[in-house]
């Protein structure tokens, strides 16, 4: 992960020197919908059934033209990730919501070409996150009554009590189109790696983040 994070680091600091015209700041802001995919192995556990969380991301995208075809399109994003459940086991019914909040930064290599005189663009590229905060609500309902519980997420993988590793790793592919200075694509991001702690549950749990997308991009200044 030291690894990864200094590759990162260097990459952000080579577009950062990258000397060209026609740099893009833009405000982005759009749809997450978000879910965990998860192990046949951790089916008895911890992630009863995950179903898709709608969320939210905001932040600021750079894109860097390298040709007239080719550029590299960068962001720091606050995302909103995480699930939801609902299970039935005999008489008890126990749903909820875990919400996890990321920093998150995608590096993207982006076509940029027309098609029928409308500018459109793919992009494709790794992203990394860190997470910074979040909470589990859970509601369980039996026979006797219904007790509900609200829990602040417990980040790491040593203590006990973790509940969820910090660092996220994975792969980012968008589509869209642009409109003068707005920009508006689909986007899918897959994780690569697994973010279940040791103590997340019973047994192996290997749980990775899953989200698609609608984002909206605003072209705040071109360099």
């Amino acid at each position: 992960m030291k690894n990864i994070s200094k590759l990162f680091s260097l990459g952000l600091l080579l577009c950062a020197s990258t000397v060209t015209f026609g740099q893009k700041i833009n405000a982005a802001a759009g749809l997450n919908f978000s879910s965990i995919m998860q192990s046949a192995d951790a089916s008895a556990g911890v992630l009863p059934d995950p179903k898709i969380r709608t969320g939210f991301h905001v932040g600021a995208t750079v894109d860097y033209p390298l040709t007239d075809l080719i550029s590299v399109d960068g962001g720091l994003l606050f995302s909103s990730m995480g699930y939801k459940f609902d299970e039935t086991v005999a008489i008890v019914d126990v749903s909820g919501t875990l919400s996890a909040y990321y920093l998150t930064i995608p590096i993207l290599a982006k076509a940029n070409f027309e098609v029928a005189d409308i500018q459109t663009f793919v992009g494709v590229g790794p992203y990394i996150g860190v997470g910074l905060f979040g909470n589990s609500e859970t509601e369980t309902t039996s026979f006797f009554g219904t007790q509900k519980s609200d829990d602040k997420i417990e980040w790491g993988n040593e203590k006990d009590e973790d509940q969820l590793k910090r660092l996220d790793f994975g792969l980012q592919a968008k589509a869209g189109v642009e409109f003068d200075k707005i920009s508006v694509a689909f986007f899918y991001g897959l994780g690569l790696i697994n973010i279940a702690t040791e103590n997340s549950g019973n047994g192996d749990l290997t749980a990775k983040n899953t989200v698609f997308g609608l984002t909206v991009g605003y072209t705040l200044f071109e360099l």
